[in-house]
């Protein structure tokens, strides 16, 4: 028996997701990524091949700038010089292509049927984070009082889109609340345990949303938002003051400070990261058009650290050119946000999660880079493919009124004609 385009679609994402994981506790194998390479091209020659539209999807804004961002990001690297581990195109492949192509079929499976899609990627995100937790979960990452284990920041970072998914299920009413509180409740423990401050403040925005999508004041849903303050105002109040995250959060203040060399106060917020914002500023301003490449900020300035900021990495490494191109993506992303809040009003709710899980990535952007990590795409493909499902619901609902109104004329004409005879 053969498999459907959709069911392979749904495999890769799972795997996509999960590999990492499974790579590290159970294969064991394959370090060089051969297979998720091999899958990425065989699953977007099907989708080529088998879908007549694919290609037009790839076409659409904004989808379209970041395809034309990934093909300017290799060649520029290629010109300026590739000095990473892994063979050239198995960096294109895993870092930028994989992230097109994962946005790609979230989007298309997304507009072709929103609650599976959502239910398949809540089970594999938590399955990812209890991973974390669990079998990955013994190994210490950085700090020994940090749970980061053999993920290190990744697991919460991955985590905390949980809330992003169940959210979606919950106003569409696919779940309810009985299983969306214990869920979020695990999403932050998770996060907890690592310490990571961006996924911290990535889910509190998260829940934020959740609670303003729902602010018509039924009884019930007053209960709800309730709930979710309480929640947060207990949280963060626990986090701050009995956490080792609340720690981090003071002690990035002062590292902010020490690193800042410049009179912007702003960059004291970043913490550790001010140095990339104003030794990334220095490379821009040497290298303006196309900047230095990917990953040759390490090479350039003899940092240990890869960029730990998107922005800079788009101006540093990819130069005016590569930073237009970023631009255009996601003002476009944000454009049909504010065009869909405008013409769907029924649809707020939605919009709202949507408008709160981009604002969290541009959140995290801050101080990581997010352009080689397919989690964020997997999150671009369901805002870009939920916004297009509102469209094509309209032209379903106005060819099926059109439909209705030809039959009824229809039936009339039929009647009057049998009265003349």
């Amino acid at each position: 028996m053969g498999f459907s385009v959709k069911q392979i679609n749904y495999f890769y994402l799972a795997l996509v997701i999960l590999w990492q994981p499974l790579q590290i506790a159970f294969i064991q194998v394959d370090g060089a990524g051969r297979i998720p390479f091999f899958f990425a091209v065989l699953v977007f020659i099907i989708n080529y091949i088998n879908d007549p539209g694919f290609k037009n999807r790839i076409l659409s804004k904004p989808m379209m700038f970041w395809g034309i961002w990934v093909v300017y990001s290799a060649i520029n690297l290629l010109m300026q010089g590739y000095h990473g581990e892994i063979p050239f195109l198995f960096f294109c492949v895993h870092s930028l292509f994989v992230p097109f192509l994962v946005m790609l079929i979230t989007s298309k499976e997304t507009i072709r049927n929103k609650k599976q899609v959502l239910q398949l990627l809540s089970i594999v995100f938590i399955i990812y984070a209890f991973f974390s937790v669990t079998v990955l979960g013994a190994q210490t990452g950085t700090d020994s009082d940090r749970g980061l284990g053999a993920l290190w920041n990744e697991g919460p970072l991955t985590a905390l889109f949980i809330i992003f998914y169940l959210g979606l299920l919950y106003v569409n009413g696919w779940i309810n609340i009985k299983k969306l509180v214990p869920l979020i409740l695990f999403v932050f423990v998770v996060i907890a345990l690592g310490g990571t401050r961006k996924a911290f403040g990535g889910a509190i925005l998260l829940v934020a949303t959740l609670v303003i999508s729902q602010l018509t004041l039924s009884p019930k849903k007053f209960i709800l938002i309730a709930v979710f303050t309480s929640f947060a105002y207990f949280g963060y109040t626990y986090v701050m003051e009995s956490t080792s995250m609340g720690d981090r959060f003071k002690e990035g203040l002062e590292e902010g400070e020490n690193a800042n060399t410049t009179d912007i106060q702003l960059l004291n917020l970043v913490g550790d990261r001010a140095t990339f914002y104003i030794t990334g500023w220095q490379v821009f301003s040497d290298n303006l058009l196309t900047g230095i490449g990917l990953r040759n900020y390490m090479r350039e300035t003899g940092s240990v650290h890869v960029i730990h900021s998107e922005y800079m990495v788009q101006l540093a490494e990819g130069g005016i050119v590569g930073t237009v191109f970023f631009l255009l993506f996601n003002i476009g992303v944000g454009k049909s946000i504010h065009r869909a809040w405008k013409r769907y009003p029924r649809k707020r709710p939605v919009i709202w999660l949507l408008a709160g899980a981009f604002g969290v990535i541009l959140f995290i952007s801050i101080t990581a880079w997010t352009y080689s990590f397919a989690r964020y795409f997997i999150v671009y493909g369901v805002i870009i493919g939920s916004l297009q499902s509102f469209s094509y619901e309209d032209r379903r609902r106005l060819s099926i009124k059109k439909q209705i109104n030809r039959r009824l004329v229809c039936e009339k004409r039929g009647i009057k004609n049998k009265s003349l005879t």
